[in-house]
């Protein structure tokens, strides 16, 4: 049926375009230093199958070299080899080095290879030789070959080498002697002559008894069943009543009822068969039927049976009827006065059956190819089953509209299933030289019979109707809602508007599709089918499914996936369903109808202070222990609120709520405010401005409020904020994680300051665990041989635990000290640039333009002193005429500017890119947590928050 159901033809790979078997003497041998073992097998069988491509696949079977301890190599085979077909049908293929394959077991280390491969085959005959060879890691090669059938001329002479088939119908024809009777009291012949036709004839002369015949292995030969069996016998007139006689069943007995030797009173009356069949269907070749057995002769043509008498004159009479036994015992007597004859020259013959239609019934329904779990409606078939008179059953199948496509097979069985009212008859039906497997099952439904029928294949099936047992659907629903789908953390699926269809069938069994889903680059509906796992007692309990992938979501996958869903079903149209899909390679999470997680607001507890902003001094609300509570979306919104608030008696929670400011193209939170220049830590992290809730507003007294809130984040990275709220004519003034403002020292910074070489001393306090030291100083203005260009320490003019740096203007080399009792720590001269930048801090030491002089360790003693002084003119030296750019204090993090293209003072920035600072204008490669200074390439300066 491959050619009219070719539709579905795309799902197979190979597909065998006909398969023939043939039998003959198949011999293996297989030669293992001087030894050979070699197996004949009387009836071997070759199998030579033609695929779809134009090549063949040839087996022989049953390649067993157990005997000589190299396995049972089972079927042997050369699949894909090409052959030629000539005008008359014969094919010849000649391989050399054809790739062998054994299904058996080949010893281990072993393999098979070709030498040459020739066959030779027409529709009846085939002949087949293959050499090759059985290697042990290519080195080694025992030789093996097999032969099937002889190479007999196959060029229009004798063709042996194997039969297809083609059984010649064979004929016995018995021949009574004129002698051959006995008393009624034996029943049995005393010899007869028995002749088969259809092959060489041969004829037996038998001598019988009774006693011969009962041990059912005498003289007993065999037709088939359904047969017509014909006795032509000639009658002398001499005597009234003579009789032949057929033993059905081969038990001696012949038929005739003890006590009524003479059947009198039976259907069958004298000069009939007599027969242990209960009504006997008869046709005499002339249309007449009875149920006895037809009489006809040269005197008897008007006779009207069965209410017939014994003829009266001599001539010849046949009696015809079909017979339903396989095993024939003749036997004949005289009449019942004398043992004179009666039968004379009787002929017993076994013709061809001729078989009526007993019964037919004819369906027509659609016919579906099955591959695994894919069905594709094929188109309309008919199919037809008859029972015969001879008790066989044929069936046809046709499929509607496709001319010739009409398969015929007889052979089947029947079963009759009298409680279901049910019949199902079994066969094998070839389609296209490709058997399959058929059952067909007649049911009724309202009174009318329908037919379920399926033809099982090797690679695919088919079926007609309905599956009367398959299971019912219980609910089918289909569920919209949103879909999400993980491999691992990240979503693979996520749609707002997908669709679930849930399907339920009687056996408790359940389909479950995920509609048209999206992923592993390509969209498909995906279907699972199982059972629950168990019943759940619990309405609102889930229902847990254990389910597998269907063929098409097999395929989606590369490999068959396992699922579990959980189920809940929350009204009669909505479901909420989690799943997990797995395999080897494999791994999703997902979830059909669930709620968005709320995002929990960030909750900071603090102290609040709320006033009036008219008169700052008038406190409003304070509270030590405040929360305030801040929840950002995704969206972009923002709701801010001032927990538990108390004014005028009453409390109540402050909400307020608005838009997060634009966040700017590569930022990762919201920027504040935008502004030239450098921006000072001083300022907010993010101005928000903010709309009040109804009851915030009436709480308030307004019928609307706004606020504006600028937030920060301190030291500890805590969470600050200040406010103003306008509700109506009032407005109030706030802050939340206050803390009680105290001047704070200015660092000590001195700027373009020329020294004159009279000398100068300046008083530094620093807090050397926070703070340190940075100087720019350009000695371009230095004039003296030797100028004393940094004194620091306790007294800037003594040389021991002070830091001195000196420059000397003949090489203009620079060289530093730190004398201690124990080390002088003497850098040794080192070149100067203009400027140059010094660092004095305990983290480090004594650092000139970023290379570390003096080590920290060893100017202990100078960081023990919270205030320093600076100053030259230590011994007989120069006093400084150096340029001080600067000499300040600063954070211990602070990093000077490098040069105008690479620090926070740069003039330009590359092109579409943008820079990031800390607040103390330190250069960062990406943001970091806290508050950021971005500079884009325009010149404009930001600040961004992170938290």
């Amino acid at each position: 049926m491959k050619k009219i159901l070719s539709l579905l033809s795309m799902l197979m790979i190979t597909v065998m375009a006909f398969a023939t078997d043939y039998t003959d003497q198949l011999t293996f041998k297989l030669t293992v230093g001087s030894n050979s073992s070699e197996k004949s097998l009387p009836q071997g069988t070759l199998t030579i199958k033609k695929r779809v491509d134009g090549a063949y696949n040839v087996t022989a079977s049953g390649c067993d070299f157990s005997a000589a301890d190299f396995g049972n190599w089972g079927d042997i085979s050369c699949d894909g080899v090409a052959g030629t077909t000539n005008a008359d049908g014969l094919t010849t293929i000649e391989v050399s080095n054809p790739e062998v394959f054994a299904n058996g077991s080949v010893p281990n280390g072993f393999s098979l290879s070709g030498t040459s491969l020739l066959v030779k085959f027409n529709g009846t005959k085939a002949y087949a030789f293959l050499k090759g060879k059985l290697a042990l890691n290519a080195i080694v090669g025992y030789p093996f070959e097999y032969t099937f059938g002889t190479d007999e001329g196959f060029d229009g002479g004798s063709t042996g080498g194997g039969e297809t088939g083609g059984e010649v119908t064979e004929k016995y024809t018995v021949n009574f002697d004129k002698t051959a009777y006995s008393t009624h009291s034996g029943r049995v012949l005393n010899s007869f002559s028995l002749q088969q036709t259809g092959k060489e004839k041969q004829t037996e002369s038998v001598s019988a008894s009774r006693a011969a015949y009962e041990d059912h292995t005498s003289k007993v030969f065999t037709v088939e069943a359904g047969s017509e069996l014909t006795a032509s016998f000639n009658y002398s007139g001499e005597w009234m009543n003579g009789y032949i006689y057929i033993d059905r069943d081969n038990d001696g007995e012949f038929s005739y009822k003890e006590g009524q030797w003479d059947q009198a009173g039976t259907d069958l009356v004298a000069y009939s068969f007599y027969t242990t069949l209960a009504n006997p269907k008869v046709n005499d070749g002339n249309g007449y039927n009875s149920t006895g057995a037809s009489v006809s002769g040269n005197d008897r043509s008007n006779v009207n049976p069965p209410s017939f008498t014994a003829p009266t004159e001599p001539g010849t009479y046949r009696i015809r009827f079909k017979i339903d036994w396989n095993c024939i015992l003749p036997g004949g007597s005289s009449d019942i006065l004398s043992d004179g004859g009666g039968v004379w020259d009787a002929t017993l013959n076994v013709v061809a059956a001729k078989p009526e239609v007993k019964e037919e019934k004819s369906f027509t329904d659609a016919i579906s190819m099955v591959v695994g779990d894919m069905s594709e409606v094929a188109g309309q078939a008919q199919v037809t089953i008859k029972e015969m008179t001879d008790e066989t059953i044929s069936m046809t199948l046709a499929v509607v509209g496709q001319e010739g496509a009409e398969y015929t097979a007889s052979g089947f069985t029947k079963t009759v299933d009298t409680e279901k009212n049910r019949t199902t008859y079994t066969g094998t039906l070839n389609i296209e030289d490709e058997d399959y497997d058929v059952t067909a099952l007649v049911y009724t439904v309202d009174a009318t019979e329908k037919l379920y029928m399926v033809a099982k294949g090797a690679e695919y099936n088919y079926v007609v109707g309905t599956n009367p047992d398959a299971p019912t659907v219980v609910s089918d629903k289909t569920y919209t809602s949103n879909l999400r789908i993980y491999d691992g953390e990240e979503p693979v699926v996520e749609e707002t508007e997908a669709q679930v269809n849930v399907t339920m069938y009687s056996d408790d069994t359940y389909k479950i599709t995920l509609k048209d889903v999206s992923m592993l680059n390509q969209t498909s509906d995906l279907v699972f089918v199982g059972k629950a796992i168990a019943e759940e007692t619990d309405s609102e309990a889930p229902r847990t499914i254990m389910a597998k992938s269907d063929g098409a979501t097999t395929n989606f996958f590369g490999e068959e996936m396992n699922a579990t869903f959980e189920i809940t079903e929350v009204s009669a149209d909505e479901v909420k369903m989690g799943f997990s899909i797995e395999s080897d390679n494999f791994s999703y999470l997902g979830e059909f109808n669930y709620e968005e997680e709320k995002p929990e607001p960030e909750v900071y507890t603090s102290n609040l202070h709320i006033y009036d902003a008219a008169a700052p001094e008038t406190d409003l609300f304070k509270a030590d222990k405040a929360n305030v509570e801040f929840l950002a979306t995704e969206t972009g919104e923002f709701t801010l609120t001032l927990k538990d608030v108390t004014l005028n008696e009453k409390t109540q929670d402050l909400v307020f709520t608005g838009t997060l400011p634009t966040t700017e193209t590569g930022g990762q939170e919201p920027l504040a405010e935008e502004g030239e220049g450098e921006v000072t830590p001083d300022e907010p992290a993010m101005v928000l401005n903010a709309t009040a809730d109804e009851a915030t507003a009436t709480f308030l007294g307004a019928a609307s409020a706004t606020a504006e809130f600028s937030i920060s984040y301190n030291a500890a990275d805590e969470f600050m904020m200040t406010f103003t709220m306008k509700a109506g004519e009032k407005n109030y003034g706030g802050e939340f994680n206050y803390e009680a403002k105290t001047p704070a020292a200015e660092p000590f910074c001195k700027e373009n300051y020329v020294a004159d070489g009279e000398g100068f001393e300046w008083d530094i306090n620093v807090d050397w665990d926070t703070q340190k030291i940075v100087m720019s100083i350009d000695p371009s203005t230095c004039t003296g041989s030797c100028e004393d260009v940094i004194g620091l320490g306790a007294v800037p003019t003594a040389w021991n635990s002070t830091l001195h740096l000196y420059r000397t203007s003949a090489d203009q080399m620079l060289q530093g000290y730190f004398q201690t009792s124990a080390d002088n720590n003497n850098t040794g001269k080192f070149a100067e640039t203009a400027p140059f930048l010094v660092e004095v801090s305990k983290a480090q030491g004594f650092v000139v333009n970023d290379e570390v002089k003096i080590a920290a360790s060893a100017m202990s003693d100078l960081f023990t002193l919270s205030t320093v002084k600076m100053g030259t003119g230590e011994g007989a030296n120069d006093k400084s005429r150096a340029t001080y750019n600067y000499v300040k204090v600063v954070d211990k993090d602070w990093t000077a500017p490098k040069d105008p293209d690479t620090g926070i003072n740069a003039t330009t920035v590359a092109e579409g890119e943008v820079e990031f600072f800390t607040v103390n204008g330190v250069k960062l490669n990406k943001l970091q947590k806290g508050l950021n200074i971005v500079r884009t390439a325009d010149g404009k300066v930001k600040k961004v928050l992170v938290k």
